[in-house]
């Protein structure tokens, strides 16, 4: 029986106590769980994302995914704005992860300039 934590709720717990074998195996079965609920465009769609991840070399992924995840933040900010959101109400809106998509963008735009 895995030895109890206090104030870490029971499901963290039993996470924790799992085996990286165990948990890898869970992961894969709820992955394969959901790419099942698809229908074979929309599996076909994905496969297509993890393909185009795989091409790019593993050293540039990172850069990939921040540039995925600031490409769906623009989306989304240009949607709230046609919306009619101000852009002070939208930047104040955003979540962690447009956040850090943003000031990555900022960053890299300060990089390129001074470089």
């Amino acid at each position: 029986m895995a030895r109890e934590i206090p104030n870490i709720p029971q499901g963290i717990q039993d996470q924790l106590s799992k085996s990286p074998a165990e948990r890898k195996a869970e992961l894969l079965a709820r992955r394969q769980a959901r790419l099942d609920a698809l229908t074979p465009q929309q599996r076909q769609k994905v496969q297509d994302r993890i393909d185009r991840i795989s091409a790019v070399p593993v050293n540039k992924r990172p850069s990939l995914m921040q540039g995925l995840r600031l490409g769906s933040t623009a989306r989304a900010i240009k949607a709230r704005i046609e919306g009619g959101m101000s852009l002070q109400d939208i930047v104040d809106a955003l979540d962690t992860d447009e956040k850090a998509a943003v000031d990555w963008l900022i960053d890299q735009m300060i990089a390129a300039r001074s470089a």
